[in-house]
């Protein structure tokens, strides 16, 4: 059990979990079910979810949220809208890309790396920039990374080297916060 504000793998039991997900990694003889999914409880026991544990981006050993670097992005004011993901990369195992939506004012590719270089690390700055006029979806709030994953891997006829196509979803109900009832605090 981590303390508050720790990120880790989001656990669930109770009479919701139904028997389908019972023969998936329940863990022991108590019930708990992992979710697959990366969060953490606030000190008030406000639980947030910050995306799918598979959906990291693995960098020279080194584990990327991509969700962290969206919320950088996201905070620029150029920005509407933006996936980050990992693309193969014979050195690293994996390089950071972002699919960028614009708002009004599109910003460079330059200028968004700067941005999240003066907030993260380095390491954790895009390599590849997409910019796009939307992010395709499945559903109102989930891209689809499994329709727009081959697409990012081949540019565009006649498009310059920094407009490749989406690849990975956003963050899901990254700004949410639920009532962890019936979670060990």
């Amino acid at each position: 059990m981590l303390g508050p504000n720790q990120s880790g793998e989001i656990y669930v039991r109770g009479e919701q979990v139904s028997g389908e997900y019972t023969t998936k990694k329940v863990i022991q003889d108590d019930g708990w079910f992992a979710t697959n999914d990366g969060g953490f409880l606030d000190e008030e026991g406000y639980l947030f979810v910050e995306g799918r544990l598979d959906d990291v981006i693995v960098r020279g050993g080194e584990n990327m949220s991509p969700g962290e670097i969206e919320d950088v992005l996201r905070e620029h004011p150029g920005v509407a809208d933006v996936a980050v993901l990992g693309l193969p990369d014979n050195e690293w195992g994996e390089k950071v890309a972002a699919v960028v939506v614009p708002g009004e004012e599109a910003p460079s590719a330059d200028e968004l790396a700067a941005w999240v270089k003066a907030r993260l690390r380095s390491s954790k700055t895009p390599e590849v920039w997409a910019f796009r006029d939307a992010l395709p979806t499945t559903t109102p709030a989930n891209c689809s990374a499994a329709s727009s994953r081959p697409r990012c891997r081949r540019r565009p006829e006649g498009a310059a080297a920094e407009t490749a196509a989406p690849v990975r979803s956003p963050r899901r109900h990254a700004d949410r916060a639920v009532q962890t009832h019936g979670f060990p605090r």
